[in-house]
């Protein structure tokens, strides 16, 4: 199970950090708005998917660790699409709209992947596993951003060494931008389909076995 879930944590941390963090990239940088706004809307986020996580803990106590998984990775698959939609019309309760729903799709997929890799595991080995998954969260992140900001900016330069002198330099580097973060985002849409995959088929439906003599 510690496993499954170092697999699934790298899946979901890659999205869920650069789509928390990118977003404030793509607002400045593409829809011209102040990195305030768009810093205040990235909080929103963390804190709806903060809050989500406790909330499907619980959840997945009662219905099992693979529906809700499922429900959340299916729920973010959807998302993608009206998330960037309601993103590009820069209107900030639409944005808030967005990233909330996106918080709690990621809050539904993070607490089975917790639980699942400290259930079973003896008392004395407790700290190692939940060192272990804190490690992974923290590199699923990294690996997620390095490989997704590495992707945006193989798009960019492809495009604009492909349309080089068809454009105005600065209209051209604008365009470049938004062909990258649309690549990126379908990405991002493709790892939530491989891992809605990947968890219908590693995780056991059901709800989890507690060992009553278990601290």
């Amino acid at each position: 199970p510690l496993l499954i879930a170092i697999g699934l944590f790298i899946a979901n941390n890659m999205i869920g950090y650069l789509l928390i963090a990118f977003i404030t990239s793509y607002g400045t940088r593409v829809l011209g708005l102040p990195s305030s706004t768009m810093l205040a809307v990235g909080i929103v986020g963390a804190v709806v998917w903060g809050v989500a996580i406790v909330w499907s803990g619980a959840w997945s106590d009662r219905v099992g660790r693979r529906r809700v998984y499922l429900s959340g990775t299916i729920a973010l698959l959807v998302w993608s699409f009206p998330f960037f939609l309601l993103l590009d019309t820069a209107s900030l309760p639409l944005m808030l709209l967005a990233v909330a729903v996106l918080g709690v799709g990621l809050g539904l997929v993070f607490a089975p992947g917790f639980s699942l890799a400290t259930l079973g595991v003896r008392a004395v080995d407790s700290g190692v596993a939940s060192a272990t998954v804190n490690t992974v969260q923290q590199v699923g992140g990294s690996v997620g951003t390095a490989l997704l900001n590495t992707i945006a900016a193989t798009a960019a330069t492809g495009y604009a060494t492909a349309h080089l002198g068809t454009q105005q330099p600065k209209l051209l580097m604008a365009q470049a931008a938004v062909h990258s973060y649309t690549t990126t985002f379908w990405w991002a849409a493709g790892i939530f389909a491989v891992g809605a995959i990947i968890g219908a088929i590693v995780l056991r439906p059901g709800i989890p076995e507690m060992d009553p003599e278990q601290p």
